[in-house]
């Protein structure tokens, strides 16, 4: 599949600036921190819709709400409070424009006291609501 990286580049170039849109417009002055991982993240903690896919199709009537825990300039971390066992997901986050909607594979799954999880995401892909029919009629 590496031939066809640079069609994974290109959609990924458009989330990139949307996270950091999101962030910088969220708070004036993020919090890095530096883990295990090579990116810093920054502590922002906003509501997300999290809309699981299955069979490459958004399954708008499991959709339910999340809180973010952190973000980077390829993913989201969200604390969730039910089952989660998703692989890809739509996570919907507020920006300018209203409701956008990113493509996300599931990388883990912690699970949290009170049964509550942290779910790490990396999201690839804006998603255009026009082309899953409902899409748009879902809000925070």
């Amino acid at each position: 599949m590496p031939m066809f990286d640079f069609l994974n580049r290109a959609r990924q170039d458009k989330v990139v600036p949307l996270l950091m849109r999101i962030v910088t417009r969220a708070t004036s002055q993020s919090i890095l921190t530096l883990g295990p991982r090579l990116e810093t993240r920054s502590t922002l903690c906003v509501v997300a819709l999290v809309v699981p896919v299955a069979d490459n199709w958004p399954q708008l009537d499991d959709a339910f709400p999340a809180i973010t825990k952190d973000f980077c300039s390829k993913g989201v971390s969200l604390v969730v409070r039910r089952p989660f066992n998703s692989q890809e997901v739509l996570v919907g986050l507020n920006d300018e424009t209203g409701l956008t909607f990113l493509r996300g594979q599931v990388i883990h799954v912690q699970p949290l006291p009170a049964g509550f999880s942290q779910v790490g995401i990396t999201l690839d892909e804006v998603v255009d609501r026009d082309d899953y029919p409902g899409l748009s009629a879902l809000s925070l």
